[in-house]
C-alpha cells in the first residue's frame, strides 16, 4: 500500500512544469518559511511584551526539540532507505541518502502549526493546512513515502498532544516564575 500510494504522488512528477515548482517550492522553502514565522513571532511578542506570542514561540521550540530528538532516535534504530535509493523514482531534485522514516520536513512543519494552532486558531489552522502540502509534496519530490510522512504528523500531533496534557502548565509557570525568559 505504501509503495503503492508512493507511485501514485510521485508518478505525477514531470506531468506538469507548474504543479512541479509548487511541490518543489512547497518542499523546499515552506518549512524555512516556518522557521521565519515563529521567528517573527517571537520577536514581535517581545517588541509588544506579549508574554502570550512569547511563550508561544518557546514551547514550539521545545516541542521542536523533543521532536526532533525523538525522530533522530527512531532513524538510527529504524533506517528506511529512501525511495530513490531502491526503486525508480521520479526524484525532482537530489536529496542525501539518509533514513527516509520519519520524515523530518513533515514533523517539523507541523510541530510548527500545532503549535501556533494553540494559541493562535486561524493562523494554526492554515498552517497545518499547508503543512500537509508540505508532506504530500516531500513524496511528490520523491525524497519520502507516504508512511514516512504520516509516521511524522503522527509524532507531532502526539507529542503536542502530551505536551498540552503534562508539560504545558509546568514549563508555563516555571517561564512565569522566572520572567527574566519572558
Amino acid at each position: 500500500m505504501n509503495l503503492f500510494l508512493f507511485r501514485i504522488i510521485n508518478g505525477l512528477a514531470y506531468k506538469s512544469v507548474f504543479l512541479d515548482k509548487i511541490m518543489m517550492f512547497s518542499s523546499k522553502y515552506i518549512p524555512y518559511i516556518y522557521g521565519i514565522i515563529i521567528f517573527t513571532y517571537f520577536i514581535y511578542g517581545v517588541i509588544k511584551n506579549n508574554r502570550k506570542l512569547k511563550y508561544m514561540t518557546i514551547s514550539i521550540f521545545i516541542l521542536l526539540l523533543i521532536n526532533f530528538l525523538i525522530s533522530y532516535i527512531i532513524g538510527l534504530v529504524y533506517y528506511v532507505p529512501r525511495p530513490f535509493v531502491a526503486n525508480k523514482v521520479n526524484l525532482l531534485y537530489p536529496h542525501n541518502v539518509s533514513s527516509s522514516f520519519p520524515s523530518s520536513h513533515a514533523l517539523g512543519v507541523m510541530t510548527i502549526a500545532l503549535g501556533i494552532s494553540n494559541k493562535v486558531k486561524k493562523i494554526g489552522y492554515l498552517l497545518i493546512l499547508v503543512s500537509i502540502l508540505v508532506g504530500i509534496s516531500r513524496v511528490y519530490v520523491g525524497h519520502h513515502y507516504p508512511s514516512d510522512v504520516i509516521a511524522g504528523f503522527i509524532i507531532a500531533f502526539s507529542s503536542n498532544y502530551i505536551y498540552l496534557k503534562l508539560l504545558h502548565d509546568k514549563v508555563f509557570k516555571f517561564l512565569k516564575v522566572n520572567s527574566f525568559i519572558v
